[in-house]
């Protein structure tokens, strides 16, 4: 079926429109994953996975009753694999960087990959430009069920749609409770399941080089408790793709967005967990201030979670909001978050209902990296005159409204309809126990500007290294520096060489952690093996060694405390090497050729040069020993260097530590004094991101201050 010219869902819009034959709205993660575990259990070649993060030991049916089966993800794909061996698991995952350490578990593709006898395949997959993510959440089953949406298949997501106060159901594997959580899927099977089939095998083919096979037709996966919203229905299938290698850039997603929001004549209803795009922002300003626009109804979390985030995304995202609130000059915008009692509903869902007409489900956030950075898949339904469509997004968008409000439904629709406006009716819906609450804006003194390259690192449309080296030279110098720069280029090309060369090369069996370690084994009792160690640290630094397997080994070799003082002595020790090298060897050739203006420029940005390298170590732009180099080729200076390094190294290094003796340990000899050291070891790490964060936000407040003439 053809779209018609006005249709928001078309070529430019949507990478395939395919037919489903069913499909379904899973409001929260309780309804997800229980029609996800039916429809594991009725697979019968294929279950391929795309996510940002899954988690073993997530309990997939935390409302079983004692004694019934609570449903681990791990134990799960364990039980269907061992009843049919020639079901092929394959999950693809994002390799993240080092400061999510805390969040993630410790080598889940190795604890499944072992406690499945090897049918269980997971690839960690970082084919992606610098500083980006794969983000997509998707499931494919026997390519004619697929589920599509916001949810990971990790901890602290599930919930149902009561979103209780306390509910002892809510809770981490090690039992800590965390607070109520929204997020939104949509199954679809037939076509439009092939489809996501089909972009699912393109993924794992970037990543891994491997073709897999489409599922011979036949299955019919989809769970029986589950009821079709609609049937016989076509969906858009929307993407982000950035550019890498031969893979061509993607923008549906964006295009979608911006199309949905200059088709809205009546209600933009948007639910998303960050909103700090820009180019939405400006669409969604020019729609506040048409006299007779749309109301634009925002559910966001009423902060971000965590120091970290709260101190980027958040200032980021009040920025835009007071920019909306400028623009609404009709008063049509309301920005609210769901809370139960005294708590706050987390808003995971990325959602966006245009009127009764167009209907956008799926993975990306309303930021810059969704636009464009990371990978991301939307699903989008547009009713195109069909009132069986249009009836199901209307009660959708008001399912989801008196969900948060605690009233029937129909109350909704009906209150819509008598006060002809969603924002009167919210306003008069509003319960005791469930409200939907303005989101408070702290910080207002706050700008965003003065995160300086931070601000381009978190939330970039381009990937990371781009967005720094155009803070630091101005466009009329790229085309001479790249004439003028063929020494400096040439060493770093030896650098990425010997990079290539320790991951794609016979090479790369002498850095794996056994063999390290097994050299390295006499220093274990030697007196001043740390210290021995520690040089050896940063000469393998220098040659681009990966500093995971290095900071592993040195853990493995001392212990944590001793392990990962020396890790981090030998990586400081590295980087001063390289940055020394930078800027005996770089940094001239840099000044000559780049002129007056990007010395200014350079001596501009080494004033913040903390924040900058901190903010650098905790996103993986580069190797080690490049960042150290092009450092060492800037005007920062070493103290500032090391400083911002420590920084944004240690809260990682540490949480890998921890894992690598405690969490390991832990998981293989269960004990009580285990389990405590374990748990020991994460709060303290925790507690120096939460120090991190609060260094951060003090030095970002901190004004810069001249310096003398003629420093560096």
């Amino acid at each position: 079926m053809e779209a018609s010219p006005k249709t928001i869902v078309n070529a430019r819009t949507c990478w395939r429109r395919e037919r489903a034959r069913r499909l379904a709205f899973l409001v929260d993660g309780a309804a997800y994953y229980d029609a996800l575990v039916l429809a594991v259990r009725r697979a019968q070649h294929s279950i391929h996975l795309v996510g940002w993060d899954i988690h073993s030991r997530v309990a997939l049916r935390p409302q079983a009753l004692p004694g019934e089966d609570r449903c681990l993800l791990g134990e799960l794909l364990e039980q269907v694999t061992a009843k049919n061996p020639k079901l092929d698991v394959r999950l693809l995952l994002w390799d993240p960087s080092p400061i999510f350490a805390l969040e993630r578990e410790f080598l889940p593709h190795l604890r499944l990959s072992w406690s499945t006898g090897g049918r269980v395949h997971v690839q960690l997959a970082a084919d992606h430009p610098s500083g980006g993510t794969h983000h997509q959440k998707i499931v494919v089953i026997d390519d004619a069920l697929a589920f599509v949406g916001g949810l990971d298949l990790t901890i602290s997501r599930w919930d149902d749609r009561e979103h209780r106060a306390h509910d002892p159901r809510r809770v981490l594997p090690s039992g800590e409770p965390y607070p109520p959580f929204h997020d939104v899927m949509v199954a679809v099977d037939g076509d439009a399941a092939a489809a996501l089939g089909a972009l699912v095998r393109e993924r794992w083919l970037a990543a891994t080089g491997d073709e897999l096979e489409q599922a011979p037709p036949g299955s019919d996966p989809w769970p029986p408790p589950l009821v079709p919203e609609l049937t016989d229905v076509q969906v858009g299938i929307a993407r982000t793709q950035p550019a890498w290698r031969q893979t061509p850039e993607a923008r549906e997603v964006e295009a979608l967005f911006l199309g949905a929001i200059a088709s809205a004549r009546r209600c933009l209803y948007i639910e998303n967990q960050y909103v700090t795009s820009s180019s939405v922002r400006d669409a969604l300003c020019t729609r506040l201030r048409e006299a007779n626009g749309p109301e634009v109804i925002i559910l966001t979390p009423n902060e971000q979670s965590g120091a970290l985030e709260r101190l980027t995304m958040g200032v980021l995202r009040r920025a835009v909001l007071r920019a909306l609130r400028e623009a609404d000059l009709h008063d049509r915008l309301r920005v609210v978050c769901p809370a139960v009692g005294e708590l706050w509903v987390h808003v995971h869902s990325k959602v966006m209902a245009v009127d009764d007409s167009l209907l956008i489900i799926g993975s990306a956030n309303l930021c810059n990296r969704s636009m464009s950075l990371d990978t991301e898949c939307n699903l989008a339904l547009e009713a195109d005159g069909d009132q069986v469509i249009a009836g199901s997004i209307r009660r959708f968008r008001d399912g989801l409204i008196a969900e948060h409000l605690g009233a029937p439904a129909a109350r909704v629709t009906q209150a819509i309809d008598a006060l002809g406006s969603v924002r009167a009716a919210l306003e008069q819906l509003q319960g005791r126990e469930r409200q939907l609450r303005p989101v408070v804006l702290d910080g207002a003194d706050e700008d965003p500007g003065a995160l300086g390259p931070v601000a381009e690192i978190v939330d970039s449309v381009i990937p990371v290294d781009e967005a720094l080296m155009r803070r630091a030279i101005p466009d009329d110098a790229v085309e001479e520096s790249r004439r003028k720069l063929p020494g400096a280029v040439a060493l770093l090309a030896v650098a990425l060489a010997l990079a290539a060369a320790w991951t794609w090369t016979p090479l790369k069996d002498l850095v794996q952690p056994a063999s390290l370690a097994e050299f390295a084994e006499p220093l274990r009792h030697h007196p001043l093996g740390p210290v021995l160690w520690a040089l050896l640290f940063a000469a393998a630094s220098m040659l681009l060694v990966p500093l995971l397997v290095l900071i592993v080994v040195t853990v493995m070799l001392f212990g944590t405390v001793k392990g990962f003082i020396t890790a981090m002595a030998g990586s400081l020790l590295g980087a001063t090497a390289a940055w020394t090298i930078g800027r005996v060897l770089l940094r001239t050739h840099v000044r000559r050729l780049s002129g007056p203006r990007v010395d200014r420029l350079a001596r501009q940005l080494a004033r913040r040069g903390v924040l900058s390298i901190a903010a650098v170590r905790m996103v993986p732009v580069a190797p080690f020993a490049i960042v150290n180099l092009v450092a060492g080729s800037s005007h920062i200076r070493l103290r500032d260097f090391l400083l911002g390094t420590f920084l944004g190294m240690a809260p990682g290094m540490l949480a890998l530590a921890l894992a690598a003796k405690s969490v390991v340990h832990a998981a293989q000899n269960p004990s009580a004094a285990g389990i405590a050291i374990a748990t020991g070891g994460v709060l303290a790490a925790m507690l120096t991101m939460l120090g991190l964060g609060r260094l951060l936000e003090r030095m970002r407040r901190v004004p810069p201050q001249p310096r003398p003439r003629g420093a560096t």
